[in-house]
């Protein structure tokens, strides 16, 4: 259900996308993340900077809710693999940040395509839980 609260939720929490984008350019710096991993972050940085990606950001809310979706991936798939502390030593923010990516893949998948969705989720290499969009439960 799209309400007014994840919405305004989702609107709020792109103001965080510097800031996420910031934490990911650190994290290429930080000799404990792979090479083979700093290129998965070069090609975030460069998908969340482009204008044209799967959703345009020309098209008002929803050209950056798969924006967010992609950093919030990213950020639970470096969370398993660099580890957690080596995510958590770049990130200056004031939110719990492992909180915020799994309330990010909770509500863009109420709000993109069920095929853009699947497509982001299954590219960014994030083994973890996700919400499967084919088949969501529906509360009468």
């Amino acid at each position: 259900m799209r309400d007014k609260q994840s919405k305004s939720w989702l609107q709020e929490t792109m103001m965080l996308i510097p800031n996420l984008v910031r934490l990911l350019y650190q994290m290429l710096r930080d000799r404990r993340v792979r090479f083979r991993e700093k290129l998965i972050l070069i090609g975030t940085i460069l998908y969340v900077l482009s204008p044209l990606d799967f959703v345009p950001d020309l098209i008002p809310f929803l050209g950056h809710v798969d924006d967010l979706l992609l950093l919030a991936l990213i950020i639970l798939r470096f969370m398993e693999q660099a580890g957690r502390q080596v995510v958590l030593d770049h990130w200056r923010g004031n939110v719990n940040l492992l909180h915020l990516a799994q309330q990010i893949l909770k509500l863009t998948s109420l709000f993109l395509p069920p095929s853009v969705y699947d497509r982001i989720v299954k590219g960014s290499g994030y083994q973890g839980d996700y919400i499967d969009v084919k088949y969501r439960v529906h509360k009468d």
